[in-house]
């Protein structure tokens, strides 16, 4: 592995990565290189070196033979050294044109005129490329294209990678055509700036300022220039920084004042608001001048009240008298009962009854208790949506449950909300969820009788038994009409006696009662009890009647097109099916399969609970799966579910690519015919989709592994990947890409499964599990360098070197980083290459060496600027806050840690926010100031939902 000799100028990076065949490609604006095929070169000893340096730095034109000696040995050059030179150009020819044989001429170092001559172009070499769009940036410059110039400028300057063939001897590079080619590029990055600034178009030219200044800490003009340039790209205190670092360094070196041109740059920023004093007490911001912010939108999730609720008057009135009753405002409300028997249906009516009692908002949450998918909805995943629900941005909330949970009750403090807590399988489930607020209120529904419930957060329970005949009565006389019900009131007790009072079949018959009112009531009895003994019972333990009979009847009334639709339904992953699933599902345009959907809504076998969106009964949903088994074969079910992962997959990663453009693709199976791909049209609208259908994406994943689709099952892995991450679901990332794992073991998939090892290794990571970690890293390594994926290799020596630095072993992350870094330049990704270069600046603050690391951070800041990218920005502000801690600038520290803060809180980084609180805290004490420190900790604590303890020392703050 090549060391790493410090900070490089970015932009160099491999110019030509994947050259086309025979080709030769050279670099000298910055360290001398050269590739053929391809393949980097070996140049040779630093003689050698020089002469190719000197001979491509006039750019095509012959150098004498004297010129070349005098260059490499001055004017005490031994006698052999022209022998020397005849040596050195033969070796280069050698290696850069290996093919010729041992007399023959070379094509590109060529000997003529006395001298010799590099015969390139603007294609080959580097500094003819430079001049060459310096040429153009200039022409559209004078064809007033002055914004796409300045474009064109920042292009050319991006080849410069460091000083001028900055590996070749010192005495070497101070030959003339060196240090013309140095002001060459001084007067072109001023020349760029200029026109920069008239066009209000600063930040491409920043790191080049920035380079230009480093290397030329006397030089006013481009200091004036940097000033400038980063008060109009909104970096207002750090161009006041760079004016009072040059004041300083003239005072102290020169024994001088800034000269006019800095004087009046500095005056252009004051102007834009008052300066900064020179010594400032950074004082926290107190806690309580910081709340939770209220949702932008108050949560009202309860579903609609049923115009036609009929029966259920003493429930309903005892239910209300209990709130009424003072001892019961904070007390929980069980409603159970048996499947079907209406426990939702009450339980809505009565929080809409008194949902105006709790201004704050209505959560509703079905729990899915007793799924027969086993599709539950855990207590961590249930945690996790209410606080999405109640507007809590999902950077802020934190990883650990139980802090969650914490935060979850912290919103709800001295706010009134109404919780529904729906089809709850255990006490378990539910007892995460219940606010610690005195003014809340929970109302839970379950088949079960959750004692423990009852007895330890003292519930109120409500056993719901069947319809009496007379509420069964009064239920179908508002579903039928008066009229109807009237003119046969035999049959209506028959509907009434085989329907046991259960509402879920009442509602079914009636529904299709009124669809067919030719038929008379007796008919409908007559059917219903002729279905009545053709199919066994639902096996529920608590059943006491046979509800099969209403859903048969039902579902044989359907034509054979809306049958078939519900046969499907079964299939879905999730409850919740979208039109467009539906019509995947069945393999049919979504203009046809929306007139099924709406007649299986209108026989009540289906609800829409949102537009184009559908559920089922958990009891309706396993009589479709088992007509589904009955009816349909092997192969079609098969179909069916391949369409919707189809559906699924194509639209989430339609979304994930509108949300992360810059991420690399992945390959994708074509769509199966009679799949459709939702219509997402912006970023807004992907996120949107993605938040909405995280619960169903993720069933995908499980519901194809179950079935074995392996090639949808770590591509969809993939795909929802980033949702997990920046929504902190850790335990679900596990799950997911363990799937995802035993997906690609199966279909022999490499570069999935070095993904799949890597995003583990992250997973276990962030849940503290290290050790699990590394193997998945080294899994992830070893497979990304047999299969020559560079960009994956490089982002698992950022991982490895992440855990190595966890873990104080700093030599091995540095070396991690350094590969890293070296991959990033080779393959042109800036964006990696700047993150590399931050974390290569800590990698040696850690081995000690500060100041090395203040230049590499504050390159990657600059760089993160120009690629306007906040997140890299915060971590570089991070970073430097850290280093200047240690070497005791703690004033400098607290300034960039000030400055990361601000950026996370804009971008809503809750774990980032709560690191640099507790760096603040850390630096606050170790200069003695214990108040602040203990503020910062509470915000910290505060920020992660934990409670609030004061622990630090000076041990820990060092």
């Amino acid at each position: 592995m090549a060391p790493f000799v410090g900070a490089t100028y970015p932009g160099g990076a491999m110019l030509f990565p994947e050259p086309a065949r025979s080709t030769l490609r050279l670099a000298v604006l910055g360290p001398l290189r050269a590739w053929l095929d391809g393949v980097e070169v070996e140049l040779g000893p630093p003689q050698q070196r020089s002469v190719l340096a000197l001979l491509l730095a006039h750019g095509g034109q012959p150098v004498s033979v004297a010129s070349l000696v005098d260059a490499l040995w001055g004017a005490d050059h031994p006698g052999s050294a022209v022998n020397l030179l005849h040596r050195y150009v033969g070796a280069l020819r050698r290696a850069l044109e290996p093919e010729l044989g041992h007399r023959e001429a070379g094509r590109w170092l060529i000997r003529g005129a006395g001298g010799y001559r590099f015969t390139t172009d603007a294609a080959t070499l580097d500094l003819l490329r430079f001049r060459d769009l310096m040429t153009r940036a200039r022409a559209e410059r004078a064809a007033g294209s002055d914004r796409q110039a300045v474009h064109t400028f920042a292009e050319a300057l991006a080849l410069w990678d460091g000083p001028v063939a900055a590996n070749t001897p010192a005495p070497v590079r101070a030959h003339a055509v060196f240090t013309a080619l140095e002001r060459e590029h001084v007067a072109a990055v001023n020349e760029a700036t200029d026109l920069a600034l008239r066009c209000d178009l600063p930040k491409p030219l920043l790191v080049p300022l920035q380079w230009v200044t480093s290397q030329h800490p006397f030089d006013e003009p481009s200091h004036s220039r940097l000033i400038l340039a980063l008060a109009a790209a909104g970096y207002r205190a750090d161009a006041l920084d760079v004016y009072a670092a040059i004041r300083t360094r003239l005072a102290d070196e020169l024994g001088i004042d800034p000269g006019a041109e800095l004087r009046a740059a500095h005056e252009s920023v004051l102007r834009e608001g008052p300066e900064a004093p020179a010594e400032v007490r950074f004082e926290p911001e107190p806690l309580v001048d910081a709340p939770m912010p209220a949702p932008s939108v108050m949560p009202a999730q309860l579903p609609r009240d049923l115009a036609v609720f009929a029966g259920r008057k003493d429930e309903l009135d005892h239910l209300l008298a209990e709130h009424d009753d003072p001892a019961g405002s904070t007390a929980v409300t069980l409603i159970r009962g048996m499947a079907g028997v209406g426990k939702t249906t009450l339980a809505v009516r009565y929080v809409h009854r008194i949902a105006h009692l709790y201004p704050d908002g209505q959560l509703y949450l079905n729990l899915r208790g007793f799924d027969h998918t086993g599709d539950v909805v855990q207590p961590e995943d249930a945690v996790r949506r209410f606080l999405d629900e109640l507007g809590v941005p999902s950077a802020r909330i934190p990883v650990g449950f139980d802090a969650q949970v914490n935060l979850y009750r912290s919103v709800l403090a001295e706010r009134r909300v109404l919780v529904v807590l729906d089809n709850a399988r255990d006490a378990e489930q539910v007892r995460p969820l219940l606010p610690g607020a005195t003014g809340c209120h929970v109302v839970v529904t379950s088949r079960n009788q959750l004692l423990s419930l009852v007895a330890v957060e003292g519930a109120r329970p409500l056993l719901l038994s069947p319809l009496s005949k007379g509420d069964s009565r009064e239920f179908l006389v508002r579903r039928l009409g008066s009229r109807s019900a009237a003119s046969d009131p035999a049959a209506v007790s028959e509907i009434i006696e085989l329907c046991a009072g259960l509402p879920l079949a009442l509602a079914i018959v009636a529904a299709r009662a009124a669809l067919q009112p030719l038929h008379p009531l007796s008919a409908v009895a007559a059917a219903l009890r002729d279905t009545k003994d053709s199919l066994d019972s639902f096996a529920d333990a608590d059943s006491i009647i046979d509800a099969r009979a209403a859903f048969t009847w039902s579902y044989q009334a359907l034509g054979p097109a809306a049958a078939e639709m519900f046969r499907r339904l079964a299939l879905h992953p999730g409850p919740e099916v979208p039109a467009r699933a539906a019509a995947a599902l069945l393999g049919v345009p979504v203009a046809k399969a929306v007139p099924l959907l709406d007649e299986l809504e209108r026989g009540h076998l289906v609800s829409q609970y949102a537009p184009r969106r559908y559920t089922m009964h958990d009891l309706v949903r396993v009589y479709a799966n088992e007509l589904a088994e009955a009816v349909d074969t092997v192969g079609v079910r098969r179909a069916a579910r391949g369409r919707v992962l189809d559906h699924y997959l194509h639209s989430a990663f339609l979304a994930a690519g509108l949300i992360d453009p810059h991420r690399p693709p992945i390959a994708l199976p074509p769509l199966g015919e009679g799949a459709v791909v939702e219509p997402i049209a912006d970023r807004a609208a992907a996120q949107a989709w993605t938040n909405t259908m995280s619960p169903t994406l993720f069933a995908a994943i499980e519901m194809s592994a179950e079935h074995r689709f392996d090639e949808h099952t770590w591509r969809l892995g993939w795909t929802f990947d980033p949702f997990l991450d920046r929504n902190g679901h850790w335990h679900q990332k596990v799950t997911a890409q363990e799937a995802a794992l035993a997906a690609t073991g199966r279909t022999g998939e490499r570069a999935g499964r070095a993904y799949v090892h890597r995003s583990l290794g992250y997973a276990h990571k962030h849940l503290g599990n290290l050790v699990r970690a590394a193997g998945q890293f080294r899994s992830a390594l070893e497979l990304y360098v047999e299969l020559g994926n560079l960009r994956g290799e490089a982002r698992t020596h950022q991982n490895i070197a992440d855990l190595c630095g966890r873990q104080n072993m700093h030599q091995q992350a540095l070396e991690h980083e350094i590969r890293a870094h070296e991959i990033s330049r080779l393959l042109g990704d800036r964006l990696m290459e700047a993150d590399c270069i931050n974390n290569l600046g800590c990698a040696h603050s850690d081995l000690g060496d500060h100041e090395q690391g203040v230049l590499l951070c504050e390159k990657a800041l600059l760089m993160s600027r120009e690629l306007e990218n906040r997140s890299l920005e915060a971590a570089a502000q991070d970073s430097l806050g850290t280093i200047h801690d240690r070497a005791g600038r703690h004033s400098r520290a607290i300034l960039c840690y000030r400055q990361a803060l601000e950026v996370h809180r804009d971008l809503q980084d809750l774990y980032s926010e709560a690191v640099t609180l507790r760096n603040l805290a850390a630096v606050h004490l170790g200069t003695g100031d214990t108040r602040a420190a203990e503020e910062y900790t509470r915000q910290a604590a505060a920020v992660l939902g934990q409670p609030v303890r004061f622990e630090l020392s000076a041990a820990s703050a060092s």
